[in-house]
């Protein structure tokens, strides 16, 4: 669920013309996911604040896109034969690409991303670990 809300709303702003794709991927790789990678999402929250997390939802939220209904940007494509790497286009074009290197190396590389997370980049600092409180 919370992938395809992330999802719903970056495909809003490319649809919108608020983003590229190449910017979209560009704030995940280098904003988003690594925070999420060594803290998770809420954790991350706690980190840098909640009364800052609370402002930006405040300005923030009743600007996102709210709408229950499936991307027509992303159905169109579909629609349309654009279904990504194994037909050659999607959101990009994979037209001379080796299509099972892509994903072999895709996947080696989440597979090296994974152990490097399970392994930790040291152990964490004596009181660092925080517990989860109930709500």
């Amino acid at each position: 669920r919370l992938q395809h809300a992330i999802l719903h709303e970056a495909y809003y702003l490319i649809e919108a013309g608020v983003a590229s794709v190449e910017d979209i991927d560009h704030a995940a790789q280098r904003m988003l996911a690594p925070r999420m990678c060594l803290n998770g999402l809420i954790q991350q929250k706690d980190i840098s604040g909640l009364k800052i997390h609370a402002d930006a939802q405040e300005s923030i939220v009743p600007k996102l896109f709210h709408n229950a209904t499936p991307n027509p940007m992303l159905q169109t494509m579909v629609a349309l034969g654009r279904t990504g790497l194994s037909a050659g286009k999607g959101f990009y074009d994979w037209n001379g690409c080796d299509v099972e290197a892509v994903r072999r190396q895709a996947s080696s590389q989440l597979a090296k991303l994974l152990e490097f997370l399970r392994s930790g980049i040291g152990p964490p600092a004596p009181g660092t670990r925080p517990k989860a409180v109930s709500r």
